[in-house]
């Protein structure tokens, strides 16, 4: 498989390497550099979920419990979003 390196400069002036196996014709720089950006916190929620979570730490050994604990984390990462964002928004209504 071949693939290719992109290398982007952010606004910040750091630097950014993307691998993608999509040729300049499929995927131009400036597309690249949006998609990107547009997965940021698709990184962030796994961040979150990896290492706040811990949700490689399973007690289990048996699959089903293995299954189980994965849910439960996912519920308990959703249920926490839910509740930043209804927070965010009633803040947002105070200082309207």
């Amino acid at each position: 498989m071949e693939t290719r390196i992109i290398k982007l400069t952010l606004e910040t002036g750091a630097e950014e390497h993307l691998s993608t196996n999509l040729s300049k014709e499929e995927l131009s720089i400036k597309e690249a550099k949006e998609l990107y950006f547009t997965r940021w916190n698709i990184e962030k929620s796994f961040d979150i979920i990896k290492n706040k979570l811990n949700i490689e730490n399973f007690s289990s050994k048996k699959v089903i419990g293995v299954e189980q604990e994965f849910y439960a984390q996912i519920m308990v990462y959703n249920m926490i979003e839910d509740l930043k964002r209804d927070a965010e928004e009633g803040v947002k209504k105070r200082h309207i």
